[in-house]
Formats: structure tokens, C-alpha cells, sequence
């Protein structure tokens, strides 16, 4: 649903409010993220006579490959669940959605934000229930095929709620957390301050996850992310590029704008057409790791040697 739609239904004083707080959000969001700042240096970009809100405009104006269609019935594909990370965008790996429907997948993004006054899009307040509504999200994908099969994949933030209920059986049939940023910590006591959720489960309850796990980051080593070392009763990869790789540039999102380079030249745009690279593979990994969950086979490791080192 585009945001227009959503604001042709003349909606109540309250929720239009709402609604308009929640597009500000997102889209400051959105800027702070994909728009404003070079890759790897984070310094501001210059797009000369261009303000970052006319850079969004023209992104949010890229045409998709995407139709509209009425589900009417229950259909026989698999499932896949996106959660975004902390201030992410249920959007913002639209390229990631039209790769897997193209490829026979039902694939559904939600915005997992409450939009509170004064707090940048994503901030939380009081005590949150973080897996309450990926439940009640999975609990609607169910009704929509009659697969069995559920794949979850996480994005930062996203992927550290998959690991606080994903130990439990039932909820998905395989997890690609992509980049929780906790696979860089070797400190215990850093990540029980910092992540106390996931800590809970993987150190103090010492959960034992019973789906197949494809574990994703950048740390550029061939060798296990030690925090999350021996946690699966069936497959775990651990899976980092061999090449640099940013913590956005697992989002599509993040990787728009270099292809209107021409209109407002980027002087990172090099560095930026080799994330788009890498982004590629990694959905190609992804899809060999689902594809071998529903199909009962190992995935070829061989077959991405050129890019990634799996443990």
C-alpha cells in the first residue's frame, strides 16, 4: 500500500495525526539512513542543488516490477516474514520482496513502529512486548496458505527479536538474522547491557533453537560468531562476505540512489555499486538456504566460495 492510498480514506482527526507523525518519522528516518551520509567515511553528501527531501521524492518515485492483486484465496507457497531494524522502514527491501515472489514466495513486510510525540521513528517507551506482533503476524500468513513451511528473515534490531522467541518450535520452519551487530562482540558483559533480551535466552536460559539458522555479518573472518557458537539443535551457518559490507546495505533501500548518479552525482557511487554486488549474492545465499529446508537437501557452499566464508 502506498502512502497515498492510505490518505484518501479521509481518515478520523486522531488517526490522521497519527498517520502524519508516523510519514514524518519515517521519512527523517529514511534520510538519516539511505541519504545523507557517504558510505564508509559518514561524511554529509553534497547533492548540489538538491535538498535530501528531493532525493527521497525521486526514490519514492522509482517504478517496481510489482502489480497489484487481490489474494482472494489460500494459495500453496511458503511464506517469508521481513522485520525491519530499529528505525527501518517496512518498505525498505521492496527488492528483496519482488526477488522471492518472483521466485514463488508470499513475502510480507509489516511496520513494527508506534509513533510517539517528540521520539525519532522507531524509539520505544515503557515496557514493550517485542514478539507479540510477529506472533499475530505469523498467525495471519498461516491463513493465507496451505504450506507449512515459514521462513522468518531479520534485519538488525528485526533479527534480535526473531532470537528471543524463535527457540520456540512452531512459529517458523528457518531464521536468516542479518546482522543482529552482536556477532562483533566478544564482551559478554557488553552485550548483556546492551542486548539484554537476546543475552537472556542464548547465555542465562541457554535456549537451544530447533529450525535451521542462516547467521549473517560482515565481520570479514572465515570463523564462527563465538556469542552465538553451538546454539542449534539442527544447522547454524555463520556467513560473512569476504568483501567490506554495510550494516544498511542489507536493505535495498540503502542502495537506491546510486542509480540516479546522473541526475545527483555521488562521490561514492563506486563504493555503492559494489554493495549492490554483494547485495545480489546475498540474496542468491538466501534462497539456496530456504530452497534447501523445503526442498530436504544441503546447500552447495562451493557455489558461494567467490563471496562469503560459511561456517
Amino acid at each position: 500500500m502506498k502512502y497515498g492510498d492510505f490518505r484518501e480514506r479521509k481518515l478520523p482527526k486522531e488517526l490522521d495525526s497519527i498517520y502524519n507523525r508516523l510519514s514524518r518519522g519515517m521519512n527523517n528516518s529514511f534520510i538519516s539512513y539511505n541519504i545523507a551520509e557517504e558510505y564508509e567515511t559518514f561524511k554529509p553528501i553534497n547533492y548540489g542543488k538538491y535538498s535530501y527531501e528531493q532525493v527521497l521524492d525521486t526514490l519514492k518515485k522509482m517504478p517496481t516490477i510489482s502489480i497489484r492483486h487481490q489474494l482472494d484465496t489460500k494459495t500453496e507457497f511458503p511464506i517469508i516474514i521481513y522485520h525491519h531494524g530499529g528505525q527501518g522502514l517496512p518498505d525498505e527491501n521492496y527488492i528483496m520482496a519482488e526477488y522471492f515472489a518472483s521466485r514463488g514466495y508470499i513475502f510480507i513486510s509489516a511496520n513494527y513502529h508506534l509513533p510517539y510525540d517528540g521520539m525519532n521513528c522507531g524509539s520505544f517507551t515503557g515496557n514493550l512486548n517485542l514478539v507479540s506482533f510477529p506472533k499475530r503476524l505469523t498467525t495471519f500468513a498461516k491463513k493465507l496458505t496451505t504450506s507449512n513451511k515459514i521462513f522468518l528473515i531479520g534485519h538488525s534490531w528485526g533479527a534480535q527479536v526473531g532470537l528471543t522467541y524463535l527457540y520456540e518450535e512452531g512459529w517458523a520452519s528457518g531464521f536468516v538474522p542479518l546482522e543482529t551487530t552482536i556477532e562483533f562482540k566478544k564482551d559478554s558483559s557488553e552485550i548483556k547491557q546492551k542486548w539484554p533480551n537476546v543475552y537472556k535466552v542464548i547465555k542465562t536460559d541457554n535456549k537451544k533453537f530447533s529450525l535451521p539458522i542462516l547467521l549473517v555479518a560482515n565481520t570479514g573472518k572465515d570463523e564462527k560468531f563465538i556469542f552465538f557458537k553451538d546454539k542449534g539443535k539442527k544447522k547454524v551457518f555463520h556467513v560473512s562476505a569476504k568483501d567490506a559490507f554495510g550494516h544498511e546495505s542489507y536493505t535495498s533501500a540503502y542502495l537506491l540512489r546510486q542509480f540516479y548518479n546522473s541526475l545527483f552525482p555521488q562521490p561514492d557511487v563506486t563504493s555503492m555499486r559494489a554493495q549492490l554486488i554483494l547485495y545480489n549474492e546475498h540474496l542468491k545465499l538466501i534462497e539456496a538456504f530456504f530452497d534447501s529446508i523445503l526442498n530436504g537437501k544441503e546447500i552447495s557452499k562451493s557455489n558461494f566460495n567467490k563471496y562469503f566464508y560459511i561456517n
